[in-house]
């Protein structure tokens, strides 16, 4: 788990306690081998921390497949940069808040 991944889950913990926890690391589309941070198969949540791997090149066309398969599928993707969530956590698990009050 990255340090990105792991401030999200404990800002999730405190900021959103009455949400249960998502699936780390969840494998969603097993033919392309396609995982993302943290999955909610049943509303159909998706959250992406984009740390500095995400920004190389060949990753950079890899993620926009991916992310474009999540929206086919069905699935709210919730992208955060690591760098910023420990600056302003308040507002990235208010985005997550916000898709379930939505009904994704």
């Amino acid at each position: 788990m990255s340090a990105g991944e792991a401030a999200f889950v404990y800002y999730w913990r405190i900021l959103a306690p009455e949400f249960t926890d998502f699936l780390f690391d969840q494998e969603f589309y097993p033919t392309r081998n396609w995982r993302v941070d943290f999955l909610d198969i049943i509303d159909k949540i998706a959250v992406e921390i984009e740390g500095r791997g995400h920004q190389e090149e060949n990753r950079f066309y890899s993620d926009i497949e991916k992310y474009n398969q999540l929206a086919l599928m069905g699935y709210t993707l919730i992208r955060i940069p690591a760098e910023d969530l420990p600056k302003r956590p308040d507002y990235y698990i208010g985005l997550v808040k916000d898709a379930y009050s939505r009904g994704h």
